[in-house]
């Protein structure tokens, strides 16, 4: 079958709604935003943006009737190359976050939203792989957390219930201290200090004195 300038534009177009549709145009603003535009990066989000713009489903027409089916070939493959290379950056490693600054609710929408992102990006591209598998990691640790802080949790509501809200308290103090010289307890500090944190903003919303199964 003969291509012609429309069905070539209609090809560039197609490419351009599915840009479009993946945001991976807002992905690589907010990786600007975050460590900083390069030339290379800015390049291919200027590029990205102007097929976006210029060349919707229903824009054949606007451009100059010179243009041939080979000009047309030349930008569909500019795009597609344009669009590749976005993919093969946003696959680049990055730093994940401090899992230690953030509280669980945060970790878990972060990584919902990363997971999201990386799956997004076409197979086989570079980095793809080692960033899926570094994600997978982060969140072993995440839900390590999340278990001890369900143990401490359980740990001080006990307490709580038999001997008071201020042996609670000294629990954790002893606990917290005892853990606070070894460099490899960090994630049970970090989750023995979140799970007294909402343990107590639990109490204080109720009586302090008084520990029952609400808390």
């Amino acid at each position: 079958m003969r291509r012609t300038k429309k069905s070539a534009y209609n090809c560039i177009a197609y490419l351009a709604l599915k840009v479009k549709n993946s945001g991976i145009i807002q992905s690589l603003a907010a990786k600007c935003e975050r460590e900083g535009a390069t030339p290379e990066i800015a390049k291919i989000h200027s590029s990205l943006v102007y097929f976006v713009d210029e060349f919707p489903l229903d824009g054949f027409g606007k451009f100059p009737k010179c243009w041939t089916v080979a000009k047309y070939d030349d930008l569909y493959r500019e795009l597609s190359e344009a669009y590749e290379n976005a993919e093969a950056v946003l696959a680049e490693q990055t730093e994940l976050p401090d899992l230690s600054a953030m509280t669980t609710v945060e970790a878990i929408v972060w990584y919902t939203r990363e997971v999201a992102r990386v799956s997004a990006i076409k197979p086989g591209t570079p980095g793809r792989t080692e960033r899926m598998q570094a994600l997978l990691a982060w969140k072993r640790a995440l839900n390590e957390r999340i278990d001890l802080e369900r143990e401490y949790a359980a740990k001080l509501r006990e307490i709580c219930r038999y001997a008071g809200f201020r042996n609670a308290g000294n629990w954790f103090g002893l606990t917290y201290r005892s853990l606070r010289h070894s460099p490899d307890q960090r994630l049970r500090r970090v989750a023995l200090r979140n799970a007294w944190r909402d343990f107590a903003e639990a109490g204080l919303t109720t009586s302090p004195r008084k520990c029952d199964n609400t808390l």
